[in-house]
């Protein structure tokens, strides 16, 4: 039997849903609860239960900007000698 896994968005609503509810629940009860999200999400148990206990999103990356690494000055040095180092190995690919 193929069973389809749910989209992220489905899971992250049922995680919302469920996860008040494990937390006020009994140490039997949790259990049940979270064998009926594991089963419906297919996340391994341990995870379920890091995402139950966990009560804030997690955050995202920031996002950097590229540094640069070399003035204008050296990078067209650089580019100069790599496009002439194209030139003179022409001959070289034994």
């Amino acid at each position: 039997m193929i069973i389809k896994s749910m989209r992220l968005s489905a899971r992250k609503e049922l995680l919302a849903r469920v996860r008040q509810k494990y937390l006020d629940s009994s140490w039997m009860d949790k259990g049940k609860i979270l064998d009926g999200f594991v089963a419906a999400t297919g996340y391994d148990q341990k995870h379920a239960i890091q995402l139950m206990n966990s009560t804030a999103e997690p955050e995202k990356p920031k996002e950097r900007l590229a540094s640069q690494k070399y003035d204008e000055q050296t990078r067209q040095a650089l580019y100069s000698v790599w496009y002439l180092s194209q030139w003179t190995n022409l001959g070289n690919d034994k």
